[in-house]
């Protein structure tokens, strides 16, 4: 695999993208244990992306992590949303920006579960936009 992402050599890629993965690894017990599971394996692709999906009777909610080049860290991200005559009303937000590696490996959990509390308080009338669906 090459790296896509102008800002790192292939040699910091390769080691942020092994990271990621000892990341998913280290905090799979908990993340899991809050009814998550993994969207994304990285082995199979170029992005640095951490995903996770939970999906009850009424809503899915996504949380995770992207590389931004532009300022040569991750974003914590997250997405909730539900289908309701033929349109998906979601919100998506970045909750966090510029989180380093480092900071990532301690503190994860920590940051995940601040990702699930922020998504759980949302209701339904904070997910206003939509998009159509068949």
């Amino acid at each position: 695999m090459h790296s896509i992402y102008k800002s790192l050599s292939p040699e910091q890629y390769s080691r942020l993208k092994n990271e990621l993965d000892g990341i998913a690894e280290r905090f799979n017990e908990l993340i899991v244990k809050h009814g998550f599971n993994r969207v994304i394996d990285s082995k199979g692709i170029d992005a640095l992306i951490l995903s996770y999906n939970m999906k009850d009777n009424q809503y899915t909610i996504n949380i995770g992590l992207s590389y931004n080049d532009d300022n040569a860290s991750f974003d914590l991200f997250i997405l909730k949303g539900f289908d309701l005559k033929r349109k998906r009303y979601y919100k998506r937000i970045i909750i966090d920006e510029n989180l380093s590696i480092d900071y990532l490996k301690q503190s994860w959990g920590d940051i995940f579960k601040r990702g699930v509390d922020i998504a759980s308080s949302y209701t339904k009338e904070d997910l206003t936009d939509f998009v159509k669906i068949n």
